[in-house]
């Protein structure tokens, strides 16, 4: 079996997805906080919708008074009033 085809395989038959870095973290904390994780950039970006790009499609965050408060290549968070998260398959690749 090929290298990536074995990195996804596992990826989806891991039972804690934080041991492979390929898999995308989502965690909300509260109702004003969003941890992602193994994200591939912001691709949409306002106080009320932000669009982020993942490995397998964008995550939009909807809300009120949302902003940026962190970002690094592997990580950011999203502060404001969280209303709605939404993972779109195979958007923004």
């Amino acid at each position: 079996m090929p290298r990536r085809k074995l990195r996804e395989y596992l990826s989806e038959k891991a039972v804690n997805p934080e041991l492979l870095p390929i898999v995308p973290i989502v965690e909300l904390a509260g109702s004003h906080r969003v941890l992602v994780e193994n994200h591939l950039g912001v691709i949409q970006y306002s106080t009320e919708k932000i669009g982020i790009k993942m490995k397998y499609g964008q995550l939009q965050i909807n809300g009120c008074g949302l902003t940026l408060e962190h970002m690094t290549k592997v990580k950011l968070i999203v502060t404001g009033r969280i209303d709605g998260i939404c993972l779109l398959r195979g958007e923004g690749r």
